[in-house]
């Protein structure tokens, strides 16, 4: 963890490219997010596999987007479809350099044509709490919540979205048994418990697995649809989420690209679930990170509860204005 804090940065990518879809500029997006050094980082528009680019663009990279941009420095990354198409899919990630207990990807559109996702996992911090261990070969798993094993459940997709979760380990990438990436449109959504597979780090006959003593730290990110009938609907889904799986004393950040430059999501963030956006908080206003070159339109947020807000930043500087078409937000929180 950062020594002033817990770091985060939310970030569209732009699926690599930058605005126009001129330039391939993931490689410099790489160079950017490293040296911004957050812990956890929620991204959107991450291009889970696309095969046309993979074919014509000459850098683009070996590995998939995620396992790039994670390599040597976010050992533990989650990622969820968002949409899929003939040439591949897309979606939003989060990646972490404090492992992930356990992860669902949730579909909140309200429409067929409106591809939209929810991407929330759990994860543990130093000092938040301690580690037990089971030895031998035997690891006990997280307790399974019997509502998310049902396919055709309010919570599962309709449409056959995959979800992957890989954990890197030196110069490489191993995926989980049973939870690799899909990257075929006809592939099932989740895993058969998706909400109770945790993720471990195995040594050996060890499997290290969250203490029943101590407590939580919820991450949830998003990426809203344009229009503001889609949006109400989709903030109705999350706090919706939020209300049945996250306990009300357990620290909360929800972060992302909202699309909501009305402002419509705070009233009910604020009254309903107890939630406050950081920017608001420390500077008085949502922060402006759309277009990334002229920043006006306040389309990313950083909503936190339990946690202490320490600052927050706008990236719009070099280089970022000629990266993505958003400019990302950081923000730190102490424990």
């Amino acid at each position: 963890m950062n020594k002033k804090g817990l770091r985060v940065l939310t970030y569209n990518i732009h699926k690599g490219f930058n605005v126009g879809n001129r330039r391939f500029v993931l490689h410099q997006i790489r160079d950017a997010l490293i040296a911004a050094d957050a812990d956890l980082m929620f991204l959107q528009e991450m291009q889970g596999a696309h095969r046309h680019h993979q074919q014509k663009i000459p850098d683009w990279p070996v590995l998939s987007q995620l396992e790039f941009l994670a390599e040597n420095t976010w050992p533990f990354h989650v990622y969820g479809k968002n949409a899929i198409y003939n040439a591949g899919h897309h979606g939003n990630a989060i990646l972490s350099k404090h492992p992930f207990e356990r992860w669902e990807n949730i579909n909140v559109s309200p429409f067929p044509w409106a591809s939209r996702s929810l991407l929330h996992g759990v994860i543990r911090l130093p000092g938040m709490a301690g580690v037990s261990q089971a030895v031998g070969n035997r690891c006990d798993r997280l307790p399974v919540m019997a509502a998310e094993t049902v396919p055709d459940s309010p919570r599962h997709s309709p449409h056959p979205w995959g979800s992957g979760v890989s954990q890197a380990v030196g110069n490489r990438c191993d995926r989980l048994p049973g939870m690799a990436i899909e990257t075929v449109p006809d592939s099932p959504r989740h895993s058969p418990h998706p909400w109770g597979s945790e993720v471990s780090k195995m040594v050996g006959n060890q499997c290290d697995r969250p203490s029943k003593n101590g407590q939580d730290m919820h991450i949830m990110c998003i990426h809203f649809g344009l229009t503001g009938k889609e949006r109400r609907l989709q903030i109705g889904k999350l706090s919706a989420r939020i209300d049945s799986h996250v306990p009300h004393d357990a620290p909360l950040i929800i972060a992302g690209d909202f699309n909501d430059w009305l402002g419509q999501a705070d009233r009910l963030f604020h009254d309903h679930l107890g939630l406050q956006e950081i920017f608001q908080v420390t500077h008085g206003r949502y922060a402006r990170s759309f277009p990334s070159w002229l920043p006006f339109l306040p389309m990313d947020r950083i909503y936190f509860r339990g946690l202490t807000p320490v600052s927050c930043e706008s990236l719009a500087h070099a280089p970022w204005h000629t990266l993505s078409d958003h400019a990302p937000l950081t923000a730190t929180f102490s424990l």
